[in-house]
């Protein structure tokens, strides 16, 4: 059987997060008319390259003003995008830019129809406004899934965690759900309970006690991942016959109609929806090859007279029988996008960071028969596709290498990272990966060699990141900093109060030949857009009760180059930054080298005599020692010596 999920990247790293009289304007009836524009802008570019060469049919076309099947393999820029939907959706500029910032991103990392993308060329922010094509079905189905408004629903699959305060009858009902997926909770369940503690689905407690004051982003937290998942699921079923709709307006999705889709178009949906086998990998495959009973077309008789036009002969078939195999073979991939959530109990080593739970309904990832028997995947493909997930760490130290992030041999996809619920701990991600969430994670370290797509850090408190992305999305985080290479603007959203923007702070052997090696956009002669941000909340009033500002830009004086503590290989080139960094930043760090040289030189000089020198140098390891304790470096210096010790490589292992 084929084995069918949703890219539930688009969802989790995709969602425009507009304020809601922006996000009010996101309705699937405004949708279709920018469709209906952009059809317009098309036809009408068109005309004008053909001149008056169409006749008659071209003005018809022109008045009607409907999208067609033919507009799905166009190509638009921003500005025609921007031009043709500007009345109807009523955005503001960085809502635009935002939108399609993120589109370009999903457009280069999953290519429909054998697309020959150029993933090489360098784009900054402006040039990818400027002179990036995105065909127009990706538009479409990217508009499609703004429309799930998340924050909005109250039902089975609803997600409270776009709220900015972690309610206390959501928290419980999170914790009797997880309880329901133990053993443990059923005997709980029968055992008395107190007025107070057992009244989880009690009607007179829940919503009966004050909201607690708002937390910090750390503890407000979010639901779990399946839970999300699952309503992103319920979503896209509900919703496909209007996505269908939307692609293939002249097709009647009823059992009777005459009208037909064909294979081509629905590979189309390749974009959204992914097709595997048993490894549940994306190894990009045609959508419409899991089809079974596809009809070739009453016209290809003519087409169809050589064995060699075989091949090209165009298959369709009822469109409302297509719609309805998709919607029921559709499912999550537990594999490619594992629970996690405070409700998942935190990994053992043993278990390598890999959360593991019971598969949650619509999952694919229990592969039976009839007859008992079921196909027995190899360790590699066990291992491939399945993302890094280092969840719920305390106050230890995890060093990973490249060579621990497979590779997926049939398509090249790198794994992604989620990082969740960590404190007081250092993370150093030395592998090129493709997606990282960093999420619910407070006073950490995290550094992270390049990843191709996109790095979302959300609800994080006092967390200092050192990444390379193609781009970055924060959102809720409080006292972070951010010391970035990136060559898009930052996508900041929510109630963000103390972070701050800085630029690349750190390098390490091997950096130069992952950047090129891996499809990653950098510029080796920009210093990027790390001081460049887009607010999708600037229009809040500031708040009043801090002096912290939103978002700020870290100054010269702060700046501190990060030091990675891994052993290089024997004949191993320098560490080196292929990139530049602004002046007065490398200026400051020259003066903190100088400044060390000098109390060194000081120190070792004839100006003092021995009885002075030994009390210089007893002031200065106890002043070192007074940072090692306050900072925390200590801890993470005895992490990596034990590393050291026991494991001989203090790679990939934890304290």
């Amino acid at each position: 059987m084929p084995r069918i999920w949703l890219r539930l990247e688009l969802f989790e790293l995709g969602l425009v997060p507009l304020p809601s009289k922006y996000a009010a304007s996101l309705t699937l009836g405004n949708v279709k008319k920018a469709l209906d524009a952009l059809h317009n802008k098309i036809q009408a570019a068109n005309g004008e390259a053909a001149d008056a060469a169409a006749g008659d049919d071209a003005v018809m076309l022109d008045t009607e003003g409907s999208y067609t099947e033919s507009d799905n393999l166009s190509s638009v820029t921003f500005a025609v995008w921007k031009d043709a939907v500007e009345s109807i959706f009523q955005w503001r500029e960085q809502d635009y830019k935002a939108f399609w910032l993120l589109l370009v991103q999903f457009h280069r990392m999953i290519p429909v129809k054998n697309e020959n993308l150029d993933c090489t060329a360098p784009l900054e922010g402006e040039q990818s406004l400027s002179r990036e094509e995105v065909p127009v079905f990706k538009m479409a189905i990217f508009l499609f899934i703004q429309t799930v408004k998340p924050h909005s629903w109250r039902s089975k699959y609803s997600l409270d965690s776009y709220n900015a305060v972690w309610y206390r009858e959501h928290a419980e009902s999170l914790a009797a759900a997880a309880a329901l997926e133990t053993a443990g909770a059923v005997a709980a369940a029968t055992a008395p309970k107190s007025p107070i503690m057992g009244a989880l689905g009690s009607p007179l407690m829940r919503g009966s006690a004050s909201p607690p004051p708002p937390q910090s982003p750390h503890t407000v937290g979010m639901a779990d991942r399946s839970t999300a998942d699952s309503y992103y699921l319920s979503f896209v079923r509900e919703k496909l016959e209007d996505l269908f709709g939307l692609l293939y307006p002249s097709v009647d999705l009823k059992d009777e109609s005459p009208t037909v889709v064909s294979a081509d178009q629905i590979d189309l949906l390749g974009f959204l929806l992914c097709l595997g086998d048993v490894s549940l990998v994306d190894k990009n495959l045609k959508l419409s090859s899991c089809y079974p009973t596809w009809e070739q077309a009453d016209n290809s008789d003519a087409m169809a007279e050589t064995d060699a036009a075989q091949d090209f002969t165009p298959h369709v078939e009822n469109g409302a029988k297509v719609c309805r195999f998709y919607k029921t073979h559709l499912s999550l991939n537990e594999k490619m996008y594992p629970p996690v959530g405070f409700s998942v109990a935190p990994p053992t080593t043993a278990q390598n960071n890999l959360s593991t739970i019971s598969p949650p309904a619509f999952s694919l990832n229990d592969d039976f028969s009839l007859d008992g028997s079921a196909d027995m995947s190899s360790v590699q493909e066990e291992t491939t596709g399945r993302p890094t997930i280092l969840s719920q760490l305390m106050k230890t130290t995890v060093i990973k290498r490249a060579d621990e992030f497979a590779v997926s041999e049939d398509s090249g996809q790198r794994p992604d990272v989620l990082i969740f619920s960590c404190q007081d701990s250092y993370i150093y991600l030395l592998g090129p990966v493709r997606n990282v969430t960093i999420s619910a994670c407070k006073n950490c370290r995290i550094i992270t060699a390049p990843n191709t797509g996109i790095l979302s850090m959300e609800r994080c408190e006092n967390v200092q990141l050192t990444s390379l992305s193609g781009l970055i999305r924060v959102s809720n985080c409080l006292d972070t900093r951010l010391n970035v290479y990136t060559l898009s603007p930052i996508i900041v959203s929510g109630e963000n109060v103390g972070v701050i923007l800085g630029p690349y702070n750190t390098k390490y052997v091997g950096l130069k030949q992952q950047l090129s090696t891996v499809p990653f956009l950098w510029n080796a002669e920009s210093q990027g857009s790390w001081n460049k941000f887009l607010d999708l909340d600037s229009d809040k009033d500031s708040m009043n009760d801090t002096e912290k500002p939103p978002v700020s830009l870290q100054v010269p004086e702060t700046f501190r180059d990060v030091c990675v503590p891994v052993k290089p290989a024997a004949g191993a080139g320098p560490a080196e930054r292929p990139f530049p960094i602004p002046p007065e930043y490398v200026a400051a760090v020259r003066k903190q080298y100088e400044t060390v040289e000098s109390l060194r030189q000081l120190v070792t000089s004839d100006e003092f005599d021995l009885t002075k020198k030994r009390t210089m140098e007893v002031v200065i390891q106890l002043k070192f020692k007074e940072w090692l304790s306050s900072t925390s470096n200590v801890r993470q210096i005895l992490d990596l010596v034990h590393l050291d010790r026991v494991n001989g490589d203090p790679a990939s292992k934890e304290s």
